[in-house]
């Protein structure tokens, strides 16, 4: 069965699995995408990981950001525990996290600083907020 291919314009996915030559991820509507990554990241050479979130625009992967688990809050955000197991501190993201506090145990999507989203597995696809697809659109390098 052939699969209708990705909207052209940005879509949010969550990372399934890492296959041989490309990467299959999982969009908010329950689409399933066999991808290769973008020319940017391509150079980056990411460790995509499943359960990551990752933007695809014109059929390929340009943008990654890992899952983390939300372990405590402190002064400076929260301490986020990494897939690859590194910590990060990070702040919440009100504007694509919405108004409802996090709590210890949340998994979450992270960039540089600050926590995105909560992240939900690719197997439960949730609608994906329109502030977090802007604010990922203001996160990718110049296309």
């Amino acid at each position: 069965m052939m699969l209708p291919p990705p909207p052209a314009g940005l879509t949010p996915a969550v990372m399934r699995q890492v296959q041989i030559w490309a990467y299959a991820v999982v969009a908010a509507d329950g689409a399933e995408w066999s991808l290769l990554l973008g020319p940017a990241l391509v150079a980056q050479q990411p460790h995509l990981l499943a359960g990551d979130l990752v933007a695809v625009q014109d059929g390929a992967i340009v943008g990654h950001w890992p899952r983390g688990v939300a372990l405590r809050a402190g002064p400076d955000g929260w301490t986020v525990r990494l897939g690859n197991k590194r910590t990060v501190t990070a702040a919440p993201n009100l504007t694509t996290l919405g108004p409802d506090a996090l709590h210890t145990g949340d998994p979450v999507w992270v960039a540089p600083g600050e926590i995105l989203a909560r992240a939900w597995p690719w197997y439960e696809p949730q609608p994906v907020a329109p502030a977090l697809v802007a604010r990922l659109a203001g996160l990718l390098p110049t296309l």
